[in-house]
């Protein structure tokens, strides 16, 4: 059976500067995940919006009812 120290939760052992480097990792992979979660929302925020303009709001956009899922990805991806 092997045991495991208490400060080797993990399991990777004691390895200088290691636990740094795994703080790291984890903590641009939550980064990566709130910001794709945030970016769901603004698009479907975005989408929400859009949807609820009537057609002449949406003329003067220069797009149709079909064009706002792509329109609103625009918006939200390549100005956020």
């Amino acid at each position: 059976m092997t045991t495991v120290a208490k400060n080797d939760a993990v399991g990777l052992g004691h390895v200088p500067g290691r636990g740094l480097e795994l703080a790291k990792a984890v903590g641009r992979a939550i980064a990566k995940s709130l910001g794709g979660a945030i970016r769901t929302m603004q698009m479907a925020r975005m989408m929400h919006m859009l949807c609820e303009l009537n057609d002449a709001d949406l003329k003067k956009l220069g797009i149709t009812r079909q064009q706002i899922p792509a329109y609103a990805e625009k918006l939200v991806y390549e100005n956020g």
